[in-house]
């Protein structure tokens, strides 16, 4: 195995700047491409701080399963800079304390109790199943790959490096994965606030939300619909 590189020859990465420059393209290419990278960029955007906000209501879940008072349940949450370890403590937590319930008068309230835990189990799994594909999507290299063929940019991943991420990501439509995303952070987040709304008001736990099947969601040619694009309100004069 050769270390290090002849000398005189300077070490060169293999990947350069981002900006590719491609002879012949027309103004308006141009203009569609950037387009698209600001778009890749925004819905990117969008699913790191609804991702973020999502899990950081499972603070409020911990609170909860512990017992704990205010301060000392966020002191524990936050101790882990992990959100996969501050997950598995929740559950620990959640399935200790049905356990515990268990373990009571078997009432109405007790076996109420037990189901909204339950549910909170089975929300902290489902986030659990998506973070791997997020974190796949969120920590590898994007490339805008120009396609000769219809003069347009795909966004792809890269593994030059052999990035473990990158390798599973290979194939993927990204904005279409990036909106199916999106769209499962905003039914987590509903079916969040409607557990908590039942636990602390009483009544019926909710259904569980149906998720929508990544065909559902459009690709990069298929804009989202108009309804769901922020549009600046015409006033008038």
């Amino acid at each position: 195995m050769t270390v290090g590189f002849p000398p005189g020859k300077p070490f060169k990465p293999a990947l350069k700047s981002r900006t590719i420059v491609v002879p012949g393209r027309t103004t308006a290419q141009k203009q569609k491409n950037a387009v698209d990278e600001r778009r890749l960029h925004s819905e990117l955007g969008k699913l790191v701080r609804r991702w973020a906000w999502l899990h950081e209501q499972l603070a409020g879940t911990f609170q909860l399963a512990s017992g704990a008072e205010t301060s000392v349940a966020n002191a524990i949450w936050h101790s882990s800079k992990s959100d996969a370890a501050q997950r598995n403590m929740l559950t620990a937590a959640l399935r200790a304390s049905i356990e515990e319930l268990k373990k009571q008068q078997a009432d109405t309230h007790n076996q109420f109790q037990q189901a909204v835990f339950a549910e909170y189990v089975w929300i902290s799994d489902q986030i659990g199943k998506q973070s791997h594909t997020r974190n796949d999507l969120i920590h590898s290299p994007i490339l805008l790959y120009f396609s000769s063929a219809d003069g347009q940019f795909e966004a792809v991943v890269t593994d030059v490096y052999s990035n473990p991420r990158a390798k599973k990501m290979a194939g993927k439509e990204l904005f279409q994965l990036t909106r199916w995303l999106l769209s499962f952070c905003d039914d987590m987040g509903r079916h969040l606030a409607a557990v908590d709304s039942v636990r602390r008001n009483g009544g019926t736990i909710p259904a569980q939300p149906k998720f929508k099947l990544l065909s559902d969601l459009p690709t990069r040619k298929q804009p989202p619909p108009k309804s769901s694009r922020w549009r600046k309100k015409k006033t008038k004069d």
